[in-house]
């Protein structure tokens, strides 16, 4: 989940920007950011999101992180680069 778009987008929303527009991540900025109860995700996304972890895949882990959280189509799309950047 933290490697998600999703979770980059809390950070941003809570961080400074460092010069050269780097992130300030802080372990306080971390705790703020809301996941379900690992028994709560469904076992297909638990296991999308094992495997985008496992194989670094950042638009796979969007992916399901987005099908966890119920984004439509436009709050997906509003993401940008699907959260990447």
């Amino acid at each position: 989940m933290l490697l998600s778009g999703i979770a980059r987008l809390f950070i941003s929303t809570y961080s400074t920007r460092m010069r050269g527009g780097y992130l300030r991540y802080q372990a306080q900025y971390l705790r703020r950011i809301r996941v379900p109860f690992w028994s709560d995700v469904p076992g297909d996304v638990r296991t999308e999101l094992i495997r985008a972890a496992e194989q670094a895949d950042i638009a796979a882990c969007n992916e399901a992180v987005f099908d966890l959280y119920g984004l439509s189509t436009l709050e997906r799309s509003a993401m940008g680069d699907g959260g990447n950047g």
